[in-house]
C-alpha cells in the first residue's frame, strides 16, 4: 500500500540564507522515496510561510491551503523592499582626481579643453 505525504524541506547554504524546496514523500512498505516538487526559494519567515523565489517574486505558501496572499505586514512594505540601490566606487578615479589637482599644469590642461572639464576631471 502507497501513502503519499507531502512535506517542505529546509536547507541552510553556505551563503548564510535558508532554502526551502516541496517534496513529496511516498512511502511502500517500509522502502521511502522522495519526489522533487519544486523549489520555493529563499526563506523569509519560517513560521508565516513567506518566501521569495525569482520566479514568483516574494509570496506565501502553507501546506493546507497552497499558494496564498501575502499577509498585510508583508505586503505593505513590498514596494520599498524591492527598490534597487546603487553600489558606487570611486576609489580609483577620486585618487586620480586627488593626484591632479596637486599638478602644477592643471590650470593650463582646464584652459585647454574648458568645455569637457568636468568629463575628464571634477573642479
Amino acid at each position: 500500500m502507497e501513502e503519499n505525504m507531502a512535506f517542505i524541506r529546509y536547507i541552510t547554504k553556505n551563503n548564510g540564507y535558508e532554502y526551502a524546496f516541496l517534496l513529496d514523500g511516498v512511502r511502500n512498505g517500509s522502502i521511502v522515496n522522495q519526489k522533487y516538487l519544486g523549489n520555493l526559494g529563499k526563506v523569509i519567515d519560517k513560521e508565516v510561510g513567506i518566501f521569495h523565489s525569482r520566479e514568483r517574486g516574494t509570496f506565501r505558501y502553507t501546506m493546507i491551503d497552497g499558494f496564498c496572499d501575502l499577509p498585510d505586514a508583508y505586503s505593505k512594505g513590498l514596494g520599498e523592499a524591492k527598490a534597487e540601490r546603487l553600489i558606487l566606487d570611486f576609489g580609483d578615479s577620486f585618487f586620480l582626481s586627488q593626484y591632479f589637482e596637486r599638478q602644477s599644469y592643471k590650470d593650463a590642461f582646464y584652459h585647454v579643453l574648458p568645455e569637457q572639464t568636468d568629463t575628464h576631471c571634477s573642479r
